[in-house]
């Protein structure tokens, strides 16, 4: 496993307890410390709502990582001086505009899957 690999899975790590703080529902709530029950989504704007909130995760993940992708090749760039790092450096580029579609394609999924979804039920009437 690469340097950068053990310290993307170090950084993931310390950075993961974080995301829970902002999640809805989890945690105690009224007087008795218990927990509500997991809300299943039943209708078509509860399922597209559960979507439109995984895609925009995905997306936002996808551009940071690819951000930071970025940063680290330009660096790995600066500090080359021309030998095998260059490669590295356009591996680097090349994944991270990878990631870049990734997030684009993920926010174009979730449309696509809404409209068609909204089409089916307007078919249905």
């Amino acid at each position: 496993m690469s340097q950068l690999s053990k310290n993307l899975f170090r950084l993931s790590l310390f950075f993961l307890p974080l995301l829970t703080f902002g999640a809805e529902g989890f945690g105690p709530t009224g007087s008795g410390g218990t927990t509500p029950d997991p809300v299943v989504p039943t209708t078509l704007p509860e399922v597209v709502g559960v979507l439109e909130r995984i895609t925009a995760w995905m997306y936002t993940i996808f551009l940071l990582v690819a951000v930071i992708m970025i940063i680290y090749a330009a660096f790995l760039y600066v500090t080359s001086g021309g030998g095998d790092q260059v490669n590295q450096a356009n591996k680097v580029i090349i994944y991270s505009v990878i990631a870049i579609a990734v997030a684009f394609m993920a926010k174009g999924v979730s449309f696509l899957v809404e409209n068609l979804l909204e089409a089916g039920v307007m078919a249905s009437y």
